[in-house]
């Protein structure tokens, strides 16, 4: 997912959790992986910083 707000680009990259021994999938493993640029000018991405979740 990209978003744009006042400045700052955000891209989001979200991943499923694990699966358990039967196969079914496993809430407690998800996370995504947040990457925040800046917009500098209106032209260009400057990296601001990554969060992790989960």
């Amino acid at each position: 997912m990209l978003a744009h707000r006042r400045g700052l680009s955000i891209l989001e990259f979200s991943y499923a959790g694990q699966q358990d021994e039967q196969g079914n999938d496993v809430s407690e493993g998800e996370y995504a992986l947040i990457y925040l640029f800046k917009i500098e000018e209106g032209k260009s991405l400057r990296f601001d910083k990554m969060l992790f979740t989960g």
